[in-house]
């Protein structure tokens, strides 16, 4: 017993439920979840700016420092006057305190102008100890020999580098501060000291001070442990931004209801960030606005269920009529009426059986012709073992005879009789058809002689593919038959090339008298399927038409044969075969 099916207006119900009305439901909470996010990552790229512009602030105020160091550290005076012994009664003095002091204060006061609220504190530290020390910045390097960042700074082999100290300066200030040391060579590469440049950490940081509004600004520094902050958090607030920090690379993560970005700044080996609160979205708001889409839903599956009642009593009455159309064989619907789809599907049923109503004639005049093939066939098989016995033994005598000419002749007219007789298949491979036609013109040239050349020119790749027979031969017999005129010799060509929309191409070619243009032109318009009449029937190329029409049928009309020529110069007959996928795979 067949199982009941649902209908289709049942099941286009249910469609609307399943596909529209729950999955709405689902993109309302969807929406919900999105916007959350939205809100979080716009935080999180406002964050970012503003810590952009924070870390650009201390970048600037880094480059100053090391820009005033490099002014000093790269002065040619001053390389040359540290190198030499100091002369205290010769014009040692004098270059000391025009050039070599002027140059360090000049360093304190270039940073002065350019940076507001920050204080330098710039000291040179001499390996020549012949040099006096002096004007509160100018010292010997005993005063920081037996310091343990100098004795590293020494062994790493570095340039310079900035390293953070809580001691005391010379000058007696306890405030944290950044150094930044650069070494000191003269052009031969000896070592003369180094500059030594200090920055308060507070004018360096100033944004932990000045940070926008419900923002909290902290730097961590991974090597020291140490963290600095804004505003005063719990302890476990601080140890979870410490943890989630990944100190190579910048990056955000949240925490505890709070968006916190971070990048590193690799001078100072120390990471800035920002901490700022989540965004929020009223969820109430949004279950209001789920809740009436699902309400407006509901009232649109009542009017929809209406609707679409009366779209399946058209249906229905549609489908009553194609019935009946098809059960009295395939006769067209009368012509709609109405501009809607069902009018369109009316149209196009018509269509549908028109096409079938064409293929169905076109079947049976394929069969036809297959059919006339047969019988011709059938003709030539009266007792055809007899006949191919005979041809075998004339061949034999002529070639006792010295004959060989003759019996090469008879041997290729016996297979040329096989290929034709033989066989029920209206299909041969292209390798096929060239080996037939080769024996076509071996028989052609009993009669001519020399006079008659055929050039294949054909890829092996191709012989593989497949074409409906006696194609070839008949193209190849018309340019003999009509190409000499009065020529002495006639040459024939055959092309055979594969086309980018995966169709076979062959050209026959003969460089014989050509055709005129006015009788080519009545040929070609005679190809045409449309444009086919009776006189043909009574044409001396009945065998062209023959080739023409078995083209069509088997491949469609677009797949004509197509002639070219030029009185007097040559006449080409082209022949198109679409390919199967699978033959593409062979060639």
């Amino acid at each position: 017993m067949m199982k009941r099916q649902l209908s289709i207006k049942a099941k286009v119900t249910y469609a609307f439920i399943f596909l529209i009305l729950l999955p709405t439901a689902l993109l309302c909470g969807y929406f919900f979840d999105q916007t959350q996010k939205h809100l979080t990552q716009q935080t999180i790229n406002t964050s970012k700016m503003v810590l952009s512009q924070l870390q650009s602030n201390v970048t600037s105020k880094i480059n100053i420092v090391e820009s005033v160091s490099d002014s000093i550290a790269y002065n040619s005076r001053l390389q040359s006057f540290l190198a030499d012994p100091f002369q205290p009664g010769g014009d040692s003095i004098n270059a000391y305190a025009r050039e070599i002091v002027p140059l360090v204060k000049y360093g304190t006061y270039y940073n002065t102008v350019l940076i507001q609220y920050i204080r330098l504190d710039v000291s040179l530290y001499l390996t020549n100890y012949t040099i006096p020390e002096g004007f509160d910045s100018i010292w010997h390097d005993t005063y920081i020999q037996k310091e343990k960042w100098y004795q590293d700074f020494l062994r790493s082999g570095k340039n310079s580098l900035w390293y953070r100290s809580d001691s005391n300066s010379k000058q007696g200030s306890s405030a944290v501060k950044y150094t930044y040391i650069q070494k000191i060579h003269n052009t031969n590469g000896q070592y003369l000291g180094l500059t030594s440049i200090e920055v308060l950490q507070k004018d360096l940081y100033s944004f932990l001070s000045e940070s926008p509004d419900g923002t909290d600004a902290f730097v961590f520094d991974p090597a020291k442990g140490l963290f600095l902050q804004q505003k005063k958090t719990d302890d476990s607030i601080k140890q979870e931004r410490i943890t989630n920090i990944r100190s190579d690379t910048g990056g955000s993560f949240q925490k505890n209801g709070e968006v916190v970005v971070y990048e590193p700044l690799t001078s100072l080996g120390t990471i800035i960030g920002i901490a700022v609160p989540k965004a929020s979205v009223t969820s109430s708001q949004l279950l209001g606005t789920t809740m009436a889409i699902i309400g407006i839903s509901a009232l649109s599956l009542l009017l929809f269920y209406t609707v679409i009642k009366q779209v399946f009593r058209l249906i229905k009455r549609n489908i009553l009529t194609m019935t009946e159309s098809i059960e009295s064989g395939f006769q067209p619907l009368p012509s709609p009426k109405r501009q809607d789809e069902f009018g369109v599907i009316t149209e196009k049923f018509n269509i549908l059986l028109s096409k079938i109503n064409l293929l169905m004639k076109e079947g049976i005049q394929r069969e036809v012709v297959h059919k006339d093939v047969q019988l011709k066939a059938l003709q030539y098989q009266i007792n055809p073992h007899f006949i191919y016995n005979t041809i075998d033994i004339f061949s034999a005598r002529m070639e006792l005879a010295g004959q060989y000419e003759v019996s090469e002749a008879f041997s290729d007219f016996g297979k040329i009789l096989r290929y034709k007789i033989e066989g029920d298949s209206k299909f041969a491979m292209l390798g096929y058809e060239i080996d037939h036609l080769k024996r076509y013109v071996n028989l052609q040239q009993m009669k001519y002689g020399d006079r008659l050349q055929m050039n294949i020119q054909v890829p092996s790749s191709l012989n593989t593919c497949r074409m409906i027979k006696f194609i070839l031969q008949p193209l190849v017999e018309n340019s003999v038959k009509h190409g000499f005129g009065s020529r002495d010799t006639l040459t024939v060509i055959i092309e055979a090339s594969l086309l980018e929309n995966a169709a076979l191409q062959i050209a026959v070619w003969d460089d014989g008298i050509g055709i005129s243009a006015d009788r080519l032109a009545e040929m070609n318009r005679m190809f045409d399927q449309q444009q086919q009449s009776g006189t043909w029937e009574h044409s001396e190329h009945i065998g062209l038409k023959n080739i023409n029409e078995r083209l069509c049928l088997f491949y469609g009309v677009q797949y004509r044969l197509v002639m070219e020529s030029t009185e007097g110069r040559y006449t080409k007959a082209t022949v198109t075969i679409p390919i199967q996928e699978e033959e593409l795979r062979d060639v």
